[in-house]
């Protein structure tokens, strides 16, 4: 029989049911008529057509199975069945459901986040066609492609079939930070994209923009006649000629308010681009890179050796953020996280189900007394897992909807200043993935908590089920210790990485940064028009103090070269920066020894330099370093960065350590101090202490600076905000991992529980006997807490040596986490022993009032 019919038949099973039964009874009622005919007594005829039949269940079910699927109707009963044995224990399904719909939820909301961020393909035309390019130099920097070197590989690469070039950039546009994209005419046209009012950029325009859908109805209200608008960008008009559809982000890591065009007379800086492209049908990706190679290679082939291409990356750019090694470095441990406390879930829920399959084993017994094949009860088993997981699948899904929502708050109410002018939340809605996911995840819920109790149940022997009780060779006392052991190793792993986070996050919020951030704002100027943005802020009254930089503090590792003390030949690499002669003051930074820097020293470049104390124990341990040279060396990897003029200068002050790099890195293990002029148009920040509220200053002199040099200022943004930014991934990383861990805890303290409480009820007689025959109270408490000590001492021990091998990663990986921190070890191991041993408490007491007289009597 062919699909529909069957599926038909199946949707009206009672009505096809009654019609074969009205047609068996036809049919031996013809037959008795026809034996009747014969000669044959109406008795002996009834009971012959009968016999001729056949047994007329198994009839009916040999033509079910030709006109239906049986293996579907057999699953019906199977589940009809467990919900009738669910009915029977509410407080058992309860506590599964709630349990498996919690993890999970949990486990969603994740995959959630990592679907819209990592998954979820951009909504643009062919996107898995998309492949982000930069070549690597032999010094290991990426490069940023010219435009020059742009219309160069669209015209020779020969792999594109079309190719896009953008930049992002950070300009305070009416008093808000907006994300600005310039890109290439080609942008919106390649990816197409359209417009829901209004036009997308094409050749030709200058001094126009296109609004993100969500900036237009955020920030400018769904205004209709936004068309023909002005915007100030970098003291530059441009008219706002259209609005993207909704739901495009745009390329690169920040979702875009707003694109502009590149200016193509622009500065270099402002004519280095990414580079997109769409692959040509015929090229694969490998084939690509071989292509771009070869190309990159001709480009630099005049370049210094270490300015030469020696490789390429060309990364799927279909996603927000590209799958590469980097991502998954950082998505694995927290799906691994995830997935472990799922796995504990399972495995208390497992213990359960043992628990609920040994009170049930004389039923199972019988069934297989009767003929029922092994296969077909554990088919049962795991379909009353499935009745418990299916509803918790839907109530999982619920969970994760109100979490996103509460992680969305959170977000927004504990982020940076900063970080929230840029950071824009996408879209947490539920798509294909998501729901596919939730499905496999409660399917393989119900095979990790169903299919060990279901095979453990069924390997009895016959005359053991009967009875009720467990035999076999591996007993489900092993299998319970197993899954505790499980859950406590998991428990131990989690608070480790827990207590090694907190305490590298209290480390690094604890650390003494050298300065006093509070109150200063870095000013982002652009170099060409520095000395009239620094004479406007000199002017205004709420301005403390000016310093210049060429890196701000907290930007990131400062560059290094490699130095030497004079007369000595061994060279160290030892960072560098460059500052103004009120660097010092304006931060807080003091001298410990020495002098500043003088205003004709700094406009000079004389050869001077201002070394932190690290660097003078490290240079000249023991020594005075005051008025010593130190020679500044040539290296091919410095080729292309900005390097002092000079080989050699003399040390002329001291100053206290600090950090000028990166906070999570702590103080700068070597700092060299070089002058600047303030005023000089290679300060990429201008470091400005303000006096009152510092919020409030900074939006003072962005809108005194948007007059007074427009287009000058990229970003201003306080130095506190910028050590909070750096600290924020500490604290949701402690966050995330202490309500796993506490998750965990809660878990381990059941499972315990619930595996000792069933072992005390089972073992009541042998407790009973052991009290009788002159046992103390003490001593059964005794022995059921060294039973729960033993397993979590094991677990212990597996958790431990877990968190060791993580921490290997950790150490080469992360460098301000002190992976091996003695105490973090020694409190997570301390709260899952005090938690295995809270466990047992209860039971063991249970066991010590055991009453051997009604116990033995029962027996």
């Amino acid at each position: 029989m062919s699909l529909w019919p069957r599926l038909r038949n199946l949707l009206s099973r009672r009505r096809r049911n009654r019609d074969l039964e009205e047609e068996l009874q036809h049919h031996t009622a013809l037959a008795e008529q026809h034996l009747e005919r014969s000669g044959m007594p109406p008795d002996e005829a009834h009971y012959a057509a009968r016999r001729d039949l056949g047994n007329v269940t198994r009839a009916l079910e040999n033509s079910r199975s030709v006109w239906s699927f049986g293996w579907i109707e057999s699953l019906f009963r199977d589940a009809r069945y467990g919900l009738r044995n669910i009915r029977k224990a509410p407080l058992f399904a309860l506590s599964v459901i709630g349990t498996i719909a919690l993890v999970l939820g949990l486990n969603t909301t994740m995959f959630t986040a990592l679907d819209a961020y990592v998954l979820r393909p951009l909504p643009v035309r062919d996107p898995y066609s998309l492949y982000q390019f930069v070549w690597v130099t032999r010094e290991g920097r990426w490069h940023k492609t010219t435009l020059d070197e742009f219309e160069d590989l669209q015209r020779r690469s020969g792999v594109f079939a079309d190719a896009l070039g953008f930049q992002l950039i950070l300009p305070t546009i009416d008093g808000q930070t907006m994300v600005t994209a310039k890109v290439t005419p080609n942008y919106f046209s390649m990816l197409g994209v359209s417009t829901v009012i209004g036009r997308p950029l094409a050749t030709g325009d200058t001094r126009v923009a296109v609004l993100n859908d969500t900036a237009w109805t955020s920030k400018f209200g769904s205004d209709p006649n936004i068309l023909g608008k002005k915007l100030i960008i970098l003291g530059i008009p441009w008219e706002i000629i259209g609005v993207a559809r909704s739901g495009f982000p745009g390329l690169g890591a920040l979702p875009a308010d707003l694109w502009i065009p590149l200016d193509a007379n622009g500065t270099e800086t402002d004519r280095r681009v990414f580079v997109i492209g769409r692959l040509k049908d015929s090229v694969t990706p490998a084939q690509a890179k071989a292509a771009l190679l070869v190309w990159s290679q001709q480009q630099t082939a005049g370049q210094p050796e270490a300015q030469r291409a020696v490789a390429v990356n060309l990364d799927s750019a279909a996603t927000s953020i590209a799958i590469t090694p980097t991502t998954m470095a950082i998505v694995l441990p927290i799906l691994v996280a995830f997935g472990l406390v799922l796995l504990m879930a399972c495995a208390n829920i497992a213990s359960m189900m043992l628990a609920r399959a040994a009170a049930r084993q004389r039923e199972i017994g019988v069934r297989l007394s009767l003929g029922a094949g092994r296969g077909r009860i554990i088919r049962q088993l795991l379909t009353e897992s499935l009745v418990l997981a299916l509803p918790a699948a839907a109530l999982a899904f619920l969970v994760s909807r109100g979490t996103l929502r509460l992680m969305q708050q959170l977000l927004t109410s504990t982020i940076p200043p900063t970080m929230a002018r840029i950071i824009r939340l996408v879209e947490f809605g539920p798509d294909v993935r998501v729901f596919l996911y939730l499905m496999a995840a409660a399917l393989a819920c119900t095979l990790a908590f169903g299919l060990a109790p279901a095979l453990q149940a069924t390997r009895a022997s016959l005359t053991a089920a009967t009875r009720g009780e467990f035999g076999g060779p591996f007993r489900a006392s092993r299998l319970r210790n197993a899954l505790v052991v499980g859950q406590v190793s998991v428990c131990v792993f989690l608070l480790i990485c827990t207590a090694i986070l907190i305490r590298s996050g209290n480390r690094v919020r604890a650390s003494d940064v050298g300065m006093t951030p509070e109150g200063v704002l870095d000013v982002r100027a652009r170099g060409k028009i520095q000395e009239q943005t620094v004479a406007a802020l000199q002017s205004d009254p709420a301005v403390e103090g000016i310093a210049a930089a060429w890196q701000g503090p907290f930007n990131g590792p400062l560059d290094a070269l490699p130095v030497n003390p004079a007369g000595h030949n061994q060279h160290v690499w030892a960072g560098y920066t460059f500052v103004s002669p009120e660097y010092f003051s304006v931060l807080h930074i003091p001298l410990v020894r020495g002098r500043m820097f003088t205003v004709q020293e700094a406009a000079s470049g004389a050869p001077v330099t201002i070394i932190s104390q690290a660097t003078a124990a490290r240079l000249w341990p023991g020594q005075d370093p005051l008025g010593e040279s130190l020679r500044l060396n040539e290296d091919p990897r410095l080729a292309g960065r900005r390097i002092p003029p000079y080989t050699s200068v003399r040390v002329i002050g001291i100053a206290r350590d600090a950090i000028n790099g990166s906070v999570s890195d702590g103080i700068d293990p070597t700092c060299l101090y070089f002058p600047t002029d303030g005023r000089a148009a290679g300060n990429a920040s201008l470091l400005v202490r303000v006096r009152g509220n510092v919020e409030a200053a900074r939006r003072h002199l962005d809108t005194m600076l948007a007059t007074a040099t427009p287009g000058a200022v990229n970003q201003i943004y306080p130095l506190e905000d910028m050590v909070a930014t750096q600290i924020y991934p500490f604290l949701v990383g402690v966050w995330v991992t202490g309500f796993l861990a506490a998750f965990a805890v809660v878990l381990t303290l059941s499972g315990i529980y619930g595996v000792l409480a069933f072992l005390v009820s089972q073992r009541t007689k042998e407790i009973g006997l052991r009290i009788a025959l002159g046992a103390t109270g003490a001593g059964v408490v005794r022995m059921v807490l060294a039973q729960s000590l033993r397993l979590a001492l094991l677990g212990i021990a597996i958790g431990g040596v877990l968190a060791l091998g993580l921490s290997r990663m950790f150490d080469a990986q992360i460098e301000s986490l002190k992976p091996y921190d003695a105490l973090a070890y020694g409190s997570g191991i301390a709260v899952a022993a005090c938690a295995a041993l809270a466990a047992a408490y209860f039971p063991a007491r249970r066991a010590a009032r055991v009453d051997p007289a009604s116990t033995l009597r029962c027996d």
